[in-house]
């Protein structure tokens, strides 16, 4: 593992990560991070990629339906997505 900075804890437990590693990491405001253990003193780090809310990733209104490879999306973005594929089997 390599050492890319240091940060402390604040009397609430929040850590705060500099904005050069957030760049580096490609970490953004909001995000959500899984937090694992590693051992007594080691836990990593890593970016989720599974939606962490009901919303419509997409559209983001709606409540999602159906997951596609994590990705949360409602029946009204389905449709519009199938829609899509009419459309372009009628012009080719």
């Amino acid at each position: 593992m390599v050492c890319i900075g240091t940060t402390t804890i604040d009397e609430l437990g929040r850590l705060l990560f500099p904005a050069e590693i957030r760049s580096m990491l490609k970490w953004q405001a909001g995000d959500k991070i899984n937090v694992h253990y590693a051992d007594y003193n080691t836990a990593i780090l890593q970016l989720t990629t599974e939606p962490t809310n009901d919303a419509c990733n997409i559209c983001g209104n709606a409540k999602a339906k159906i997951s596609i490879k994590g990705v949360g999306i409602c029946m009204k973005c389905v449709e519009q997505i199938e829609a899509l594929g009419s459309l372009r089997l009628l012009t080719e």
